[in-house]
């Protein structure tokens, strides 16, 4: 068994598109749409890792102070970086902002929280 993918709800698949393929160089893929207002794809790394992007016309937004790391349910997605203060300064760049700053790890070399322009929360990670 081997998981297939993490969902992303969001309020516009565009965004989160560039947002993820500038940072994490993820590339779009399998574009779907349903009716009924949903559309999605799927962003992919060269491994096949996959993120799907799902949009919706019917969303409710949670405020994004209110989505941190003591919410129930998913609550983001990890990633490696090579070179964290890059990483941090890059989400800044393309529009994301800084949850939890730059922290030494107790299992990782450093550990960071990103969100992106849409306020979900990425874990950053340098091994």
């Amino acid at each position: 068994m081997q998981i297939h993918h993490t969902a992303i709800v969001c309020g516009s698949q565009n965004v989160l598109k560039e947002f993820y393929n500038s940072m994490f160089g993820l590339t779009a893929a399998d574009p779907w749409e349903r009716g009924g207002g949903l559309c999605g794809m799927s962003l992919v790394d060269e491994k096949g890792s996959r993120i799907e992007l799902i949009e919706s016309t019917r969303i409710a937004d949670a405020p994004k102070e209110d989505r941190d790391i003591h919410t129930k349910g998913v609550n983001h997605v990890a990633f490696l970086v090579d070179n964290m203060e890059e990483a941090v300064e890059r989400a800044q760049s393309l529009g994301g902002s800084v949850h939890w700053p730059i922290q030494q790890g107790k299992t990782v070399k450093q550990i960071a929280f990103v969100r992106d322009p849409e306020g979900n929360l990425i874990e950053l990670l340098n091994v």
